[in-house]
């Protein structure tokens, strides 16, 4: 069941109330499923919308990286696609490719006024993902800047080296025909484009 204000549950419950008792069953389970499918309450659709203010540094018709408004430093910038994908394992070939470009032309950048950059990517609920929204988060790195972003060493052996290499080969996706996508970010006269457009709308 979505969570739902309980306004959203008082119109439910009156439009059931209107229905012939027979049909009210199935009309609920109707509307639950229109919930549950329904992205329209992720922050990161909101965003691309334009129903929540942003500070943009980068927007094409696909993409968009704003800056996040409780930065792990100054200059922390999001990226994500504009249509709604939950997951890494749910980008087309054309997305992935096209969002790291973007997020290489953003490194650049602020890798000229910081002493490094973490691309840091999230994904599953177990990780405390509270919207299932593809995001990557560029970092500008500082010295002594108090991110961790660091994982503990676990020794491994050459037999169970071997045995995540065999579960890992024997995962990975079948390969796709896909659509080409209109506006596919392919070249550096886009990127100067945009962001040359973006920079005009500075305030």
């Amino acid at each position: 069941m979505p969570k739902l204000s309980k306004e959203e549950m008082d119109q439910i419950q009156a439009y059931l109330q209107t229905l012939p008792e027979n049909e009210r069953e199935e009309k609920l389970n109707q509307i639950i499923a229109t919930y549950e499918k329904s992205p329209a309450q992720c922050p990161f659709c909101l965003m691309s919308e334009g129903k929540i203010q942003t500070t943009k540094v980068y927007d094409d018709p696909n993409y968009i990286a704003v800056l996040e408004i409780n930065p792990a430093n100054p200059g922390h910038t999001i990226l994500f696609p504009k249509s709604h994908i939950s997951s890494i394992t749910n980008l087309s070939h054309v997305d992935t490719e096209n969002l790291f470009k973007i997020s290489k032309i953003l490194s650049t950048s602020i890798l000229s006024f910081s002493d490094g950059v973490s691309l840091y990517v999230e994904d599953g609920k177990i990780l405390g993902k509270r919207f299932d929204h593809f995001v990557i988060n560029i970092i500008p790195r500082l010295k002594d800047d108090d991110v961790h972003l660091v994982t503990k060493p676990k020794p491994s052996t050459p037999d169970s080296l071997k045995e995540m290499r065999e579960k890992i080969l024997a995962n990975l996706p079948k390969e796709k025909k896909e659509e080409p996508k209109k506006d596919v970010v392919d070249d550096t006269p886009l990127f100067s484009k945009e962001f040359s457009r973006i920079s005009k709308r500075r305030p």
